[in-house]
């Protein structure tokens, strides 16, 4: 599924798309939150908020730049590298 479409479905409520969209990203972003965090715990649980986040406002993605750069400067993604400068 395309990324307009996967987010189209994810606006919808479909549960199915959220969780691709979840896989499609999460590792990712797993890696920024290791790399900026003290341990394994914390980066998950700023993994699980950002992802929280996500879901919460992606109404307002508008398309513009790239969706991965959209996820990673949801508030969880930004606090785990402002902790490393």
């Amino acid at each position: 599924m395309d990324e307009v479409l996967l987010i189209q479905e994810c606006l919808k409520g479909k549960r199915k798309a959220q969780g691709e969209l979840y896989r499609r990203y999460a590792a990712k972003m797993m890696g920024v939150c290791m790399r900026y965090s003290r341990n394994r715990d914390m980066a998950h649980d700023l993994l699980q908020e950002g992802f929280i986040k996500v879901f919460t406002n992606l109404n307002e993605y508008s398309g513009n730049g790239s969706f991965e750069g959209s996820i990673r400067d949801y508030t969880p993604f930004q606090q785990a590298r402002r902790r490393w400068y």
